[in-house]
């Protein structure tokens, strides 16, 4: 497989929204990923997660990621 083969099947793979990101990096419009949170701006929110949302966020987390949502292409 090419390079330029390679490089369409990545991108066919990203999102739309990363999609889009791309294409406004490539015409330097924008920055190539939104910057996020620092970590440290979320320590405020330890204290207030209870030990079951947290058991229950972890299970949604796991058994949700990595899957292809049909609705998004």
């Amino acid at each position: 497989m090419s390079v330029v083969d390679q490089i369409v099947e990545q991108i066919a793979a990203l999102t739309p929204s990363l999609r889009h990101i791309l294409f406004l990096q490539l015409n330097q419009e924008a920055p190539l990923l939104p910057k996020g949170t620092p970590g440290t701006d979320l320590l405020a929110f330890e204290s207030r997660l209870g030990s079951n949302s947290a058991r229950e966020m972890t299970e949604a987390i796991e058994s949700g990621c990595e899957q292809v949502d049909a609705r998004d292409w």
